[in-house]
Parts: C-alpha cells; sequence; structure tokens
C-alpha cells in the first residue's frame, strides 16, 4: 500500500469467498470499490441524492456478481471520507479496516473472520462483528464504543475476559435519540460466555448482555 495515502481518503481491503457479495457505505467525496476481477465502481456520494445517515453523509448500495470461478477475490475500497461501513452476509476471509481512522460504524457480522484489527480506528462508535471465527477481540484503542455485539464466535473466557479488560469508561451518552446512557456488549454463544468474569466490564459501566 502507498504510505503516502492521505489519512482522509479511507482504504480498506477484504477477501471474498462468495460468488455475489453487497457492501454498503456512507460517505462523503469520491470513492472507487475495485472488486478483484478486473471491474471498478466508481462513487460520488450524494451525487445522485439519496438517504442520509445518522452523521448526514449520503448512504449507498452496491451488488456485485463474479462470473470468473476463482475461489477468493481481494476488494480494495479507497479514497473519500467513509464512516460507515456494512459488510455483512459476505463470505468474509480478511477485513482490513486500519488505515479508515474515519470509521464510526462497523458492521461485519456472518462472515468468516478470524481476526479483526481496530488498534486504529479509534473513532468506532458501534461494532457488530457477531457470526464469526474471531478468537480474540482487542478494543482496548476503541474509546469512543458504546456497542458491541460479538456474540458466536469462538471467546473463550480468557479472551473475554481480556476483552473486557480493554473496554474503555468514558461517557458515551447523548449520542442517539434512544440512548439510555449505558454501553452494551453482547456476548453469548461463545466458548466462554458462562464462565467469563463479567464484573469487569460491569465496573467501567457496561452492560453485559446474552
Amino acid at each position: 500500500m502507498n504510505n503516502s495515502q492521505n489519512e482522509s481518503e479511507s482504504i480498506m481491503i477484504m477477501i471474498t469467498q462468495q460468488s455475489e457479495i453487497r457492501i454498503m457505505l456512507s460517505g462523503h467525496g469520491s470513492t472507487t470499490i475495485s472488486w478483484g476481477d478486473g471491474s471498478h465502481e466508481t462513487i460520488v456520494f450524494g451525487q445522485d441524492g439519496g438517504s442520509k445517515d445518522f452523521w448526514g453523509y449520503y448512504m449507498t448500495s452496491h451488488w456485485h456478481t463474479y462470473t470468473d470461478n476463482k475461489p477468493s477475490h481481494t476488494i480494495n475500497i479507497t479514497g473519500g471520507i467513509i464512516p460507515d461501513l456494512e459488510c455483512s452476509n459476505s463470505g468474509l476471509t480478511d477485513l482490513y479496516v486500519s488505515k479508515n481512522k474515519n470509521l464510526k460504524l462497523l458492521s461485519c457480522h456472518t462472515n468468516q473472520l478470524k481476526e479483526l484489527d481496530l488498534s486504529n480506528n479509534t473513532r468506532l462508535w458501534d461494532l457488530s462483528c457477531a457470526h464469526n471465527q474471531l478468537t480474540e477481540l482487542n478494543v482496548s484503542n476503541n474509546i469512543e464504543l458504546s456497542d458491541i455485539n460479538c456474540r458466536n464466535n469462538l471467546l473463550t473466557n480468557t479472551a473475554l475476559n481480556n476483552l473486557f479488560k480493554g473496554l474503555h469508561s468514558n461517557d458515551v451518552s447523548g449520542r442517539y435519540p434512544y440512548d439510555e446512557d449505558e454501553r452494551t456488549i453482547i456476548i453469548d454463544n461463545n466458548i466462554g460466555t458462562e464462565n467469563c468474569d463479567r464484573t469487569i466490564a460491569h465496573k467501567k459501566g457496561w452492560r453485559v448482555c446474552d
């Protein structure tokens, strides 16, 4: 990757094993999706109007079908400011978002992810990574998080305790109209759900849900 890339321009990479994929984005400026089969799609957010997300960014949805019969494809998303990425149910084995420092909402549930590096995504508010194959999850740098859904992964009680230890205790209330001044993490159907120490999270002001 080009290390001179402007930090305001997003770089995200994902690898899919599905023959059809949908990606939803919200953002500002111009973004290019390289689908990994030689085809490209350029998006100019708001060019044709459309709906806006919570932060006032235009939302777009993009479907792509692969016909080359390759077992996997590497998708690159570059350019623009993208605070919202939704790539759930996409057959993803890998997802790299560390160069998108504008990311606020990441929904990547129901894939085949074994790891997820969020160390550079310090502005992240909402994370949904349920129904994957994660064995650890580190959110210690994500000091603005208020909602985490990591149910149905492979997190042991040790991994969950380490996750709890990395949770921040900052006040993130008043963001949403429905905000109840409570940070929430959902952990059911992990290996360590029954034996983890939830008090670690409780002491930091987090509600732990099954």
